[in-house]
């Protein structure tokens, strides 16, 4: 199989940058009620090793999916100050997990997984009730002091000079 970049498959999908948050995405078909109402959304969403999923806080669950490319590091902070990391990707015996929920309230980040080969990452990621860019709040370096034992806030607020 040919090696791929990042900037095929942007191209390829018709992706564009996601401001605030970093990578790149383009919105998927809502989801509808009988009746025509929006009620949920979904959107490709690729990440690269410069530009990927920052800290952020979303009014909505989440849920993950990942498609293609390296395995995702997904870093959540809860708001009792603990925090985890899970990776999503497709080796199931390495512990990858093809999907995840990020629950409402939670602050969450992603990025490629640091080492893997192909340089970017792609999944798709949907929410109901549908994403409210209203309802977005951008990390910024006060969460150094609520997660000040997890090394990784910084390094998910540093890419974007917050």
């Amino acid at each position: 199989m040919a090696v791929v970049n990042a900037s095929d498959v942007i191209s390829r999908l018709g992706l564009e940058p996601l401001e605030g948050e970093g990578g790149y995405f383009r919105p998927l078909s809502p989801f509808l009620s009988p009746q025509g109402e929006k009620i949920g959304s979904g959107i490709l969403y690729l990440m690269t090793t410069a530009s990927w999923s920052s800290l952020h806080l979303l009014s909505a669950d989440e849920s993950w999916h990942f498609a293609a490319g390296d395995p995702v590091e997904q870093l959540l902070l809860e708001p009792d100050g603990s925090w985890s990391v899970r990776i999503l990707g497709a080796d199931i015996m390495a512990g990858h997990i093809p999907a995840a929920m990020v629950e409402k309230g939670r602050w969450q980040g992603s990025r490629p997984y640091p080492g893997g080969e192909a340089g970017w990452s792609l999944c798709t990621a949907v929410m109901c009730p549908p994403f409210d860019d209203q309802q977005y709040i951008q990390g910024r370096e006060d969460l150094l002091n609520h997660y000040h034992g997890c090394a990784l806030v910084r390094e998910f607020l540093a890419a974007w000079g917050t």
